[in-house]
């Protein structure tokens, strides 16, 4: 069951990561060892977004300059991060950062598809 300071705890870790704000994630997980998978899809959801957000201090770079940012906007990312604080409001953690995902996913598929030559840059395990 989701506690309402376990809620608390959860919205103040996407507000940090809406804000731009660093998160210590091994300290979120020690707090609320019953949300780590919650926590997880978090940190997964900041990792997708700050790698294709450029630094605000610097001209992106070659590829840099196709940001998902400059493809949809603050608009695109308000709307994904008022859905998550929808979810959240509404007790459903897990469904609000797996839409998110999902969101981002699709944004990823319409103006990133992938191409004959794409190769996986990243492991596909789960880190800390």
């Amino acid at each position: 069951m989701v506690t309402e300071d376990r809620e608390e705890r959860l919205l103040r870790l996407a507000e940090a990561i809406a804000d731009g704000r660093q998160v210590n994630w091994q300290k979120a997980v020690q707090d609320d060892p019953d949300s780590s998978d919650r926590i997880e899809a978090l940190r997964v959801l900041q990792t997708v977004g700050d790698a294709h957000t450029p630094p605000p201090t610097q001209i992106p770079a070659t590829w840099g300059s196709l940001t998902i940012h400059e493809k949809i906007g603050d608009e695109g990312w308000s709307s994904i991060r008022d859905g998550i604080q929808a979810a959240f409001s509404a007790g459903r953690f897990a469904d609000g950062l797996v839409e998110a995902i999902r969101a981002v996913e699709g944004i990823l598929a319409t103006h990133f598809p992938p191409r004959g030559d794409d190769r996986n840059e990243l492991p596909d395990t789960v880190s800390q």
